[in-house]
């Protein structure tokens, strides 16, 4: 079984959410949307959780939503594992894995270092914190792919 997309570790009161796919800029994908969905609702749920620190590995934060999935269901194919299949009967997960329509009621701390671009700036409108690195490149390139930047860039 390969490694987790999102990482999710806890060390006392913080727990650190690491965007876990370096081979592809941390890109978004089903797994990341569900994964991070999961977590943000383990976290609001834990008392004992204070603070949360959302990162990238690998030098990139996150260059938005890996958009190969979607072209996949436009096109008729079935979805390749049972994360695509989650996401398409919950499409809105996604939203709450940005939180877009979810809020978290922990203090978000988002730690970039490299690039952080379309919906890797989406979720980062959302962080309570922002620390970026002299490396960090920021960028809202959803124009560029001719889709609409619904979660929260508009």
């Amino acid at each position: 079984m390969s490694e987790s997309a999102l990482l999710v570790e806890r060390d006392g009161h913080i727990v650190t959410l690491t965007f876990n796919r370096p081979r592809f800029k941390n890109c978004m994908n089903p797994e990341v949307f569900i994964r991070l969905a999961e977590a943000w609702e383990m976290i609001n749920d834990d008392d004992e959780v204070r603070a949360v620190i959302l990162t990238g590995a690998g030098g990139t934060f996150c260059a938005g939503a890996d958009l190969s999935h979607t072209v996949r269901w436009r096109a008729g194919e079935p979805p390749q594992d049972e994360f695509e299949t989650r996401f398409r009967a919950d499409p809105g997960i996604m939203w709450k894995g940005l939180l877009r329509d979810y809020r978290c009621n922990k203090a978000v701390i988002a730690a970039v270092e490299g690039s952080c671009i379309a919906g890797g700036v989406e979720i980062l409108e959302s962080a309570d914190i922002r620390i970026a690195g002299e490396g960090a490149k920021f960028g809202i390139s959803e124009v560029r792919w001719s889709v609409f930047p619904l979660a929260g860039s508009t």
